[in-house]
């Protein structure tokens, strides 16, 4: 079991007593907007810095963010108004819905900035932010509306307190009334699974009298199927679609279910589990994940391993609510007074420098591996744990990290700032654009911006002499190139080209070597090995495999890639094996050719070598 990683804890942001956040949606993702009992509503970047805090005429009654992250949308029990906060602009717009009543329930819709307002006496009203058109609708339900949802064909679904449900169009035309047999609350768009697909969001559900789950299919009006779980299990607290049609429920009395919504299956329990002892307050999903408050606590559930629990935490102040951002990295968890964020996952950001690695350790701070022991240890070294050299805490989250043989390098937008190994202050660099890439040496940073790279589209690799400052050598490819991965000196290149060929390439010799691979699977990497005995070997890594390969740069039949079908080098002490000899003769390594021709006991073959051994240049040779 493991404990999330705290990433930042605000206490008391809105006064003593019960906190409500929400996370901002779209892609930038980073914004956390809370709210108390002292009337205001405070958003907190990423790093949980205060950006903004906004004084409102009573409670917040409730807010949404559109689903871009532009607006976000904050009513009050005391004000008919909507207050409309731009973020890119940081600018505040009061919003007057053409209703004299205020404001129960919000929901914005897919594609366009249209907010649609419920009241408490019924009424509707929608809200277009680009066009400013405002259709006040007077008489949708006869009690107040609690809650709103939109699905991503613009189908905008009500529920009310007179205990029915109404299917609207954008334009505010109800479509269908559904009558319900007790209260509704919880409502929520998603696909339920039928044997014929059918793409988009065509279910509707919601909690009716806190005990049933409700599932009205759109395709299948006349069907609703409503469905009733156990006594011990309490009152639904919240639930959460998931995966390809899963529903995760969470019950007051601390149990955790999940059923399946396929006609064939609807209803059946996937797994159950009671993870707290006296009380649930609340559950989330995201990628394969929950998680859950109650008791106190907050615990991470593997619900894909039959809701095993997988990690738990005692949040400063308690856990009574929990969400994930929308990319699932970090998880909130609001208490009594106390607002914490935990780090769940991270950005797969990482580089390698000889024997050092360098990884995010969290999502402002990255530490450096020693991954081998270096010299030679007078007692046997466990090597399977990688041991830390030094933590860097970055003043932003980066988007590229790079490593070097004095340096550490991370990057975020068009700013870079170089931390020496050693310790010290960091340097700071500001690029033209945009930093896509960075690649250190001992004494140089190279960065890519802007299509700016040694390697072109259109094929071209360029060594350049930093030194002389000047082009060594180029290498022109049949097609587009998408990766290349030099070995620790840089004098081998493998690269990966717009047919997802490989091959070696070699600019001594101006040569290139192509890579036959038996598997079409799509490579993630390239890593050569750094080791000076076993230079030529490298390794090509997919989802399912790890390849080896070896690169015989120098041979009878010229330079190749042999594919290594095994480790085992118990046939090298095998003299008289044919294997062995016919290696010996094909690969012209001579101080190893010497050393293994005379095993073998080849006397002429030994003979010649000696007489050549004082040939470097390889063409005369």
């Amino acid at each position: 079991m493991t404990t999330p990683k705290l990433l930042y804890t605000i206490e008391q942001p809105h006064g003593m007593g019960e906190l409500y956040f929400l996370w901002q949606k779209g892609e930038s993702h980073s914004l956390l907007a809370t709210t108390g009992t002292d009337a205001t509503v405070a958003v907190h970047d990423r790093s949980g810095q205060l950006l903004e805090r906004m004084k409102l005429q009573g409670l917040c009654g409730g807010m949404e963010w559109d689903q871009d992250g532009d607006y976000l949308a904050i009513i009050t029990p005391n004000s008919n108004t909507v207050l409309l906060w731009e973020c890119h602009a940081n600018k505040r717009i009061n919003i007057e819905t053409g209703l004299r009543e205020p404001p129960s329930c919000i929901a914005w819709a897919y594609g366009e900035p249209l907010l649609a307002v419920g009241t408490q006496k019924g009424n509707l009203a929608l809200y277009n932010h680009h066009t400013t058109k405002r259709i006040p609708i007077i008489g949708k339900h006869t009690k107040k509306i609690t809650c709103a949802a939109w699905n991503k064909d613009s189908i905008l679904v009500l529920a009310s307190e007179d205990k029915s449900l109404s299917i609207n169009n954008s334009d505010g035309d109800t479509l269908r009334m559904i009558s319900l047999r007790d209260a509704p609350n919880d409502l929520q768009f998603s696909e339920m699974k039928t044997d014929e697909r059918v793409a988009g969001e065509n279910t509707i559900s919601l909690v009716v009298g806190k005990r049933t789950l409700y599932l009205y299919n759109l395709l299948n009006p006349e069907n609703p199927i409503e469905l009733a779980f156990q006594q011990r299990y309490g009152s639904i607290v919240s639930y959460k679609w998931y995966g390809d049609g899963y529903i995760l429920i969470g019950f007051s009395a601390g149990f955790i279910i999940a059923i399946s919504t396929h006609i064939k299956e609807v209803g059946e329990e996937l797994f159950q589990v009671k993870n707290h002892k006296d009380n649930l307050t609340d559950v989330a999903v995201c990628n394969g994940m929950a998680a859950s408050c109650g008791d106190g606590q907050l615990k991470l559930i593997a619900i894909w391993n039959n809701g095993e629990v997988s990690g738990s935490v005692m949040p400063a102040g308690g856990a009574e609510r929990c969400a994930w951002s929308s990319d699932g990295r970090l998880l909130a968890t609001a208490g009594r007074a106390y607002l914490n964020v935990y780090v769940t996952a991270l950005p797969p950001l990482h580089a390698a420098y000889g024997t050092r690695v360098i990884t995010l350790t969290s999502l402002t701070e990255a530490t450096v591996y020693q991954c081998i022991a270096v010299g030679d240890e007078p007692e046997p070294v466990n090597k399977s744990e990688p041991t830390p050299l030094a933590t860097y805490t970055l003043p932003t989250e980066p988007s590229v990290i790079a490593l070097g043989g004095s340096h550490v390098c991370c990057a975020s937008g068009t700013l870079a700032w170089f931390y020496p190994l050693t310790g010290g202050a960091a340097a700071r660099r500001q690029y033209p654009a945009p930093i896509e890439m960075i690649t250190l040496a001992g004494d140089y940073a190279a960065a890519l911006f802007q299509g700016r790279v040694m390697l072109h589209a259109q094929g071209h690799v360029e060594y350049f002499g930093v030194e002389e400052w000047r082009s060594c050598a180029r290498y022109r490819h049949a097609c587009g190139l998408r990766r290349l991965h030099c070995d620790i000196g840089g004098t081998r290149a493998a690269l990966l080209d717009e047919r997802r060929r490989l091959a070696v390439y070699c600019p001594a010799a101006d040569h290139i070597a192509a890579v036959t691979r038996n598997a079409a699977t799509d490579v993630r990497g390239i890593i050569w090995d750094i080791c000076l005995s076993d230079r030529n070997v490298f390794i090509i890594y997919t989802d399912e495999a790890i390849e080896t390969y070896y690169y015989a740069a120098n041979s009878i039949n010229g330079s190749h890639v042999d594919l290594v079908d095994s480790h085992n080098t118990g046939g090298l002490a095998d003299a008289d094996t044919e294997k062995r000899l016919a290696n010996q003769r094909r690969h012209i390594e001579k101080l190893l050719l010497l050393r293994r021709f005379s095993e073998a006991c080849d006397v002429a073959m030994v003979w010649a070598l000696e007489d050549a051994s004082h040939i470097e240049d390889l063409s005369i040779l």
